[in-house]
């Protein structure tokens, strides 16, 4: 019976870990997005977060580990919004790229991490190199799963590049991004609808459902 009690306690989430876990990525994702990955301690971060520097530690092993975690829950949404329309039409597809457009706009600090990090990770030696070049290699080749799909069903045109347009894609993405954050005049979401209106121009009806 004792045994059982256990085993129950043990498969209830932590939730105060999980809150702990969640302070402390919100420190982490305030002093990398200014001052870099290099240029801050775990120390600095834990002193933010009002724990320990043991206790970080504890959550996220190390200094790169709570870099990875960052960068994961950065992504993951995005993603999962791709990957879940597998078969999306053109116009879903360039509705799906607007909204996440709209949704950065309102997630400035984890924009401007993803950014500085993504800068600074140019060099092969930084420890989110490799995560970056893996990142921008899922994303063409979804991106581009998207066009192929779009081209068998006859909405857009076989003279485009698949790898190519997705390329394209994730360039004006990042691109405005960066302008948007070195300039607040910059209007992201409405650079982004000229681009995706341009995209929508390409689309054909589709030929399946003609």
């Amino acid at each position: 019976m004792a045994a059982n009690e256990a085993r129950k306690r043990r498969g209830k989430p932590n939730l105060k870990g999980e809150q702990s876990r969640e302070t402390i990525l919100k420190a982490a994702e305030r002093h990398f997005g200014e001052f870099g990955y290099r240029a801050v301690s775990t120390a600095a971060i834990a002193n933010d977060a009002q724990i320990s520097d043991p206790g970080l530690l504890h959550h996220f092993g190390s200094k790169d580990g709570l870099l990875m975690a960052l960068l994961n829950r950065r992504y993951s949404v995005d993603a999962e919004k791709l990957r879940a329309g597998e078969n999306l039409s053109g116009e879903q597809l360039v509705d799906t790229l607007r909204t996440i457009v709209d949704e950065n706009e309102g997630k400035r600090d984890e924009v401007k991490l993803t950014m500085v990090l993504l800068g600074e990770s140019i060099p092969h030696h930084h420890p989110g190199h490799e995560y970056f070049q893996a990142r921008y290699v899922r994303a063409r080749t979804m991106f581009a799963g998207h066009v192929k799909e779009l081209q068998r069903r006859g909405e857009l045109s076989d003279d485009l590049d698949p790898q190519a347009l997705a390329s394209v894609i994730i360039a004006v993405l990042d691109g405005l991004q960066m302008q948007w954050l070195l300039d607040p005049a910059v209007n992201m979401s409405q650079a982004a609808s000229a681009f995706l209106s341009l995209l929508s121009s390409a689309l054909r009806p589709n030929e399946e459902s003609a």
